[in-house]
């Protein structure tokens, strides 16, 4: 499961806003800002579409494994 700060991160790392990220993973506008915000859980078909959107968009194997770590870790805060 990605989390919210995760897909917001990777999100940003490729310069997506959240309109275009919505759009590569064929869903309305507003899909992944709900995502962000935690009032919709995507299913897991959804989550592979964003991590293959953004690896096509140019994020690469590591710094995706950098983030979900730090993600799943807590050390990354989202205030």
């Amino acid at each position: 499961m990605l989390s919210k700060e995760l897909i917001k991160f990777m999100r940003v790392l490729v310069g997506y806003t959240q309109e275009e990220l919505s759009q590569a993973v064929n869903r309305e506008g507003t899909y992944i800002n709900k995502v962000e915000l935690g009032k919709l859980a995507p299913p897991q078909i959804v989550q592979l579409n964003i991590v293959k959107a953004c690896k096509d968009a140019g994020m690469t194997d590591i710094q995706f494994a950098l983030m979900k770590v730090l993600t799943e870790e807590g050390s990354v805060k989202n205030d």
